[in-house]
């Protein structure tokens, strides 16, 4: 059974592992790497997909602040708030089982 839960530091490695798996075939192999970037709570959410207390899908949003990007340069309105989607992956033995439209 998989679940969806906040990230959390402690399964930092298993996120780790989830994500250069997912990427080792992909376009994405320069983002494999031993480091998660260190993104305070308040700018971002990062979501993961579990079995067995291990990461198999993950999901992290960064909302990025003034000096990232000005909204208005996109036709937004001044002030509001842009987020880009970090990193997304799914553990190549849990790819086309519909973890991503499991409800939160």
């Amino acid at each position: 059974m998989v679940s969806i839960q906040d990230y959390t530091p402690d399964l930092k490695e298993s996120w780790l592992r989830c994500r250069a798996l997912a990427y080792m075939h992909s376009s994405f192999t320069d983002e494999i790497t031993d480091q998660r970037d260190d993104i305070p709570a308040n700018r971002r959410i990062s979501l993961v997909a579990t079995s067995d207390k291990q990461v198999v899908g993950l999901v992290d949003a960064v909302y990025l602040d003034a000096t990232q990007a000005n909204p208005e340069s996109y036709g937004f309105k001044a002030g509001t708030v842009l987020t880009t989607l970090d990193a997304v992956a799914t553990h190549p033995d849990y790819q086309h089982r519909g973890i991503g439209l499991q409800e939160i």
